[in-house]
């Protein structure tokens, strides 16, 4: 509401009127190839956890919870695919934790950005920083000393995450965690950094995505402000408290960018596109989960032939 009280609306359809729509279809087409990298880090993810399953069954997957992430809070729909891989034979635990990961590497990205940005926006004292740097070293320690003994450790940590199970179930979530622990620590440093590296460009590309948008609303501002503010808006518009990220982000967005001169319509303006553009990968998504929904997924055998064919085709 208070977003609505500081928008001059006439000034707003003005905004509207004067969009250059080259710039917002060029952003587009830096979220297609943005989709196609998340789309292949996940795929290594999925390999190693052995859900083996094509560039282009996976890439409709990840449309497809695109379009569920977009419509909950917290982007938990997301999780849908999982409903997809047990339709197909494979694991769910596996499966959900190949999206954890996956989001994770996200995740990570935008923490280390978004502490950068604090810094670059707001400044952070020094002693914070050092407090910040010793924690990382007793996680680097913690993950070190796990490392030397990892059968012995996974056992012992299954055990600890199991407590607060049923008890019919304890011995079977034991096995399953115990399994999954193993699968995640053997990750080898080429697929972490291959992960990494995707992770990376995903983020440049999602930046110069918004970065484009803002251009066809005419902004003026610096690229190094704006790429500074742009892990800060993702980030708020994870808080599960909106559909979306929408309030949350719409005003974070219109404070900063008001701290060097943009008008809130601009600002405004912005925010709803980059959120239409996303909504546009959405409808695509729910268009497919509507095409193929979960309960045709009945292709177990089908796993044979995806590891032979890469197209996108899917059998209902």
């Amino acid at each position: 509401m208070l977003i609505l009280l500081r928008i001059d609306w006439t000034e707003f359809l003005v905004t509207i009127k004067t969009v250059d729509l080259f710039w917002i279809i060029s952003s587009i087409f830096m979220q297609a190839i943005a989709l196609l990298v998340t789309t292949w880090r996940w795929q290594l993810i999925m390999h190693h956890l052995d859900v083996r399953v094509s560039y282009g069954r996976s890439l409709i997957h990840q449309l497809i919870g695109t379009g569920m992430a977009m419509i909950t809070p917290g982007q938990l729909g997301e999780f849908i695919k999982v409903v997809y891989h047990r339709g197909m034979g494979f694991p769910g635990p596996e499966s959900a934790l190949s999206i954890v990961i996956d989001r994770l590497f996200d995740f990570g990205m935008l923490c280390f950005f978004g502490l950068i940005s604090v810094v670059f926006l707001f400044g952070l004292p020094t002693i914070y920083i050092v407090i910040l740097a010793i924690i990382m070293m007793l996680g680097l320690l913690v993950v070190a000393y796990y490392l030397r003994d990892k059968e012995h450790n996974a056992h012992r940590l299954a055990l600890i995450l199991t407590r607060v199970g049923p008890k019919a179930y304890k011995e079977m979530i034991q096995r399953n965690i115990e399994r999954l622990v193993m699968k995640v620590t053997s990750m080898n440093l080429k697929l972490i950094l291959a992960c990494l590296l995707l992770s990376f460009v995903n983020y440049s590309l999602l930046l110069l995505k918004v970065y484009l948008l803002a251009f066809s609303v005419h902004m003026q501002v610096e690229f190094w402000y704006f790429a500074a503010c742009v892990p800060l808006f993702r980030l708020v518009g994870l808080i599960p408290i909106s559909i979306s990220g929408i309030g949350t982000r719409d005003a974070l967005i219109i404070y900063m960018l008001s701290r060097v001169g943009i008008s809130p319509e601009s600002s405004l303006m912005l925010s709803l596109l980059s959120l239409a553009t996303l909504e546009l990968q959405a409808l695509i998504g729910v268009l497919f989960w509507w095409r193929y929904p979960p309960s045709q997924v009945n292709d177990v055998d089908a796993t044979a032939e995806d590891s032979e064919v890469s197209g996108v085709r899917l059998e209902p």
